[in-house]
């Protein structure tokens, strides 16, 4: 898709590839799992996403929903019985429901990985 634009020197053009550089797993020919399945968190010898905390942070992009959880979580852990302690997740097929419930995890299990995904709503601050 080309995108046109004017100039003071007239019409040129723009595609998706000058505005958007792709990261180097995803043009590899292994590429990235696209499915989060928690049930990878209990296998053994399994080399998967769902259990390097580090990786699936990297990968993670801070949606509306990823910041609207780990705020709800901060305010949880910050002012007690102020804010629900019961997260329910509901959405369709494919919505992002196991990778919140994935990203919920591993900020509990290893905060230390979560690679600054707090800081964007908490600000900074010294763990």
């Amino acid at each position: 898709m080309r995108f046109f634009t004017r100039s003071s020197m007239g019409v040129f053009t723009m595609s998706y590839s000058d505005l958007i550089k792709p990261r180097p797993e995803v043009l590899s020919e292994k590429g990235i799992e696209g499915i989060i399945d928690l049930a990878n968190l209990s296998q053994p010898k399994k080399k998967v996403l769902e259990k390097d905390a580090k990786r699936f942070f990297e990968l993670t992009y801070p949606s509306a929903d990823v910041r609207r959880v780990v705020s709800l979580l901060h305010q949880r852990f910050q002012k007690g019985g102020e804010t629900p302690g019961l997260f329910l997740f509901e959405g369709l097929k494919g919505s992002g429901k196991s990778h919140l419930l994935l990203l919920v995890y591993h900020l509990i299990i290893d905060f230390r990985k979560s690679n600054g995904t707090v800081h964007l709503v908490t600000g900074p601050r010294q763990i």
